[in-house]
C-alpha cells in the first residue's frame, strides 16, 4: 500500500515526484526535439540539393524524401509527446 506524504506546501510528495518525472521526461523531449528538427532541416537541405543536380536518379530522390520523410514523423512524434507531458503537468 502505497502512503502519500504531505510536504510543509501542502503538497503530495508523491505527487511532487511525478511532476519532477513528467518535468525530466519534458526536458529530455524537448532536447531530443529540438535535435530532430535539425536533422529535418538538413534533410529537406538534402533533399531539395539532390532534387535539383543534373543526372541526380529517381532512386536517389526518392531515398532523400524518405529521409526526410522519416525525420519530419519524428519531429511530430516528439512534439505529440512534449504537448501530452504538458498537458498532465497542467492538470
Amino acid at each position: 500500500m502505497e502512503q502519500t506524504l504531505r510536504s510543509s506546501h501542502g503538497e503530495d510528495r508523491k505527487d511532487a515526484g511525478n511532476s519532477y518525472e513528467l518535468e525530466q521526461q519534458l526536458e529530455a523531449a524537448e532536447r531530443r526535439y529540438a535535435e530532430a528538427r535539425g536533422a529535418s532541416t538538413k534533410a529537406r537541405e538534402e533533399w531539395r540539393a539532390i532534387s535539383v543536380q543534373p543526372g541526380a536518379t529517381p532512386a536517389a530522390i526518392e531515398a532523400a524524401r524518405a529521409r526526410f520523410d522519416a525525420i519530419a514523423a519524428r519531429c511530430k512524434r516528439l512534439h505529440d509527446l512534449i504537448d501530452s507531458l504538458e498537458a498532465k503537468l497542467d492538470l
